[in-house]
């Protein structure tokens, strides 16, 4: 009885976090179904031996164990396709900056035109340095030095 509580006890966190990725993504429907059926068989140990035998694993600790990596990599996958949807908003967001970034930079200057040359802004000022912010996809953010 301790062992299934302690079990459970994960198991509804992880049940939580797919309800709520199920709105977003297929995968959260899925980690809520396997979450289900890995309870099940947590609550009802017979059923999970039976299962056990009839898919040939073993013994029903094997199919719990085979359940949780499922999970895992489950939870892993619905992770990175977050991580990815981030990714591309940043690019997306890059991009707009990018393509506005020359018409920023002249109101700046106060209405000059910043001049282009190979594809690389040139500096109308003195100093040599103005922000190009095409330079954030290729070197990461900051400022341009002088050429």
């Amino acid at each position: 009885m301790i062992g299934q509580v302690v079990l459970s006890v994960p198991l509804t966190a992880v049940l939580l976090y797919g309800w709520l990725q199920s709105k977003r993504s297929w995968v959260g429907i899925a980690i809520a179904v396997v979450t289900l059926g890995t309870l099940y068989f947590v609550w009802v140990p017979d059923e999970a031996a039976v299962t056990a035998e009839t898919l040939q694993l073993g013994t029903r600790y094997d199919l719990l164990a085979y359940l949780f990596v499922g999970l895992l990599l489950l939870v892993q996958l619905s992770v990175h396709l977050k991580d990815r949807q981030q990714q591309q908003v940043v690019t997306k967001l890059i991009r707009v900056i990018a393509i506005n970034g020359r018409q920023v930079m002249s109101r700046r200057s106060g209405g000059d035109e910043v001049p282009v040359v190979d594809g690389e802004l040139q500096s109308p000022d003195l100093d040599g340095s103005v922000w190009d912010p095409r330079r954030l996809v290729t070197q990461g953010a900051g400022r341009n030095e002088a050429e």
